[in-house]
This record gives C-alpha cells, structure tokens and sequence, in this order.
C-alpha cells in the first residue's frame, strides 16, 4: 500500500508540475521556443560550413596502425580502422596531410616539422595497435577477449 500512495503522490506532483509549465508564458517561452531559435541561429551561421571546397583545417596525421604488432603472440599488420579514420575525416572536408613519422622540429618531412612551420594546423598521431584493439583482438588463454585501450594523439602547435 505505501508503494502504491507513494506513486500516487509522484504522478500528482508530477501533473501539477506539467500543467503549470502550460499555465505560465515564460515557461513555455523558455522551454519550447527559446531553444528552437537557438537552432535556427545556429543553423543559419553554421550551416553552410564545409560544404564547399576544403576546409581551413589542415590536419597531418600519422598513421601507424599498419605496422607490425603482436596479437596474442601473432604478427599482425592490420590497417583497417586507422585507414577508416582518415577516410573519414576527409569525407568531412579536413585536409589531410599524410607523414611517415612524427618526429622532431628540426628535421624536414615529418609532423612535428610542419606543424612549427604553419603548414599544417594538428596532428592525429593513430597508434600501430589501433584496429586489434578496437575490435577486440585480444584474447586472454581462455581465447575471451581482454578489454583493452586504444588512444588517439592529438598535438597542437600554439
């Protein structure tokens, strides 16, 4: 009996609460109107972002998950979700800038090089165990896969 009063009493305050939104303008104003203009400003300023040419972002990414790497005692050069990444970010109108390595400020051809010198504006660096640690590749002796971890960098030069 106490369950049933008690739930009573949440559907009482619960309905109260709801038809005194209705009663008052400002709240109707603030809860169903207010929001929707903040869309359609935003909507307005942004909405046309990236939709032509490329954009203003150039980002350099290193993408090591195809080197070789052990899973579970096998060699494993699998690529396929850092391949996915970069995909992705230019269908998203990124530049995307390739580099081996991610190497130092002072040597030519590499991330931390263009990055000091403006020609790129990030770096995404894609460890080398990306895709075997996203798709559950690791398996204990059991073979019942081990959670794992798998970490994106991201450097900014400022």
């Amino acid at each position: 009996m106490k369950i049933k009063r008690a739930a009573n009493q949440v559907a009482a305050i619960a309905k109260t609460d709801f038809l005194g939104v209705f009663i008052n303008k400002t709240a109707i104003f603030l809860t169903l109107l207010f929001p929707l203009f903040f869309i359609i400003i935003i909507g307005f300023t942004f909405g046309q972002s990236g939709t032509t040419g490329a954009s203003s972002i150039v980002v350099g990414v290193v993408n090591l998950d195809g080197e070789l790497v052990a899973v579970n005692a096998i060699d494993s050069n699998n690529s396929t979700t850092g391949d996915l990444f970069v995909q992705a970010m230019e269908t998203a109108n990124f530049t995307v800038n390739s580099y081996g390595e991610y190497g130092d400020r002072d040597t030519n051809g590499n991330a931390a090089y263009a990055i000091s010198r403006g020609d790129i504006d990030t770096i995404v660096v894609i460890p080398a165990n990306f895709t075997e640690t996203l798709t559950f590749q690791y398996t204990d002796n059991m073979g019942t896969p081990v959670p794992t971890q798998s970490n994106l960098e991201l450097y900014i030069d400022q």
